[in-house]
């Protein structure tokens, strides 16, 4: 069985790219959840690589022209989902943060800021840690 360049070429870059995410699990910048995710996808994308016949039989089975438009199709439809995520996990950080800067300023205007700097939290941010973690959200602040 011979190799086409372009073979050679997509399973180093899903090698490379799998010790790249055991890297970031190793540092804790990754959850195992994700590590197997990440695994499953470069492991898919050097099987497909490998057996490109396997492209085009599931082409088939989706009532597409060729393997390498299911793929793509596949591929657009994961990137805009990954957008969709990307955009509402922003949306609520944007929210957290708002309600902290109103938090911080409330406190500066009411002068707790001197009188709480060796301690525990000012009164109002404890107030929101408690929002927060009512809502299940207390490990983002």
């Amino acid at each position: 069985m011979s190799f086409h360049p372009i073979q050679v070429l997509i399973i180093a870059f899903a090698l490379f790219a799998f010790s790249r995410s055991v890297l970031r699990f190793r540092e804790g910048a990754l959850s195992a959840v994700w590590l197997a995710f990440w695994g499953a996808f470069w492991a898919v994308v050097g099987t497909v690589s490998l057996l490109p016949r396997a492209a085009s039989r599931l082409a088939e089975i989706l009532g597409v022209g060729r393997g390498v438009d299911a793929l793509m199709y596949m591929a657009i439809i994961g990137l805009f989902y990954g957008v969709f995520r990307l955009f509402v996990r922003i949306e609520r950080i944007e929210h957290e943060i708002t309600l902290l800067v109103r938090a911080l300023a409330l406190q500066d205007r009411a002068g707790q800021a001197k009188e709480n700097q060796a301690g525990a939290a000012p009164p109002v941010l404890q107030k929101i840690y408690a929002e927060q973690e009512s809502r299940g959200h207390h490990s983002n602040l």
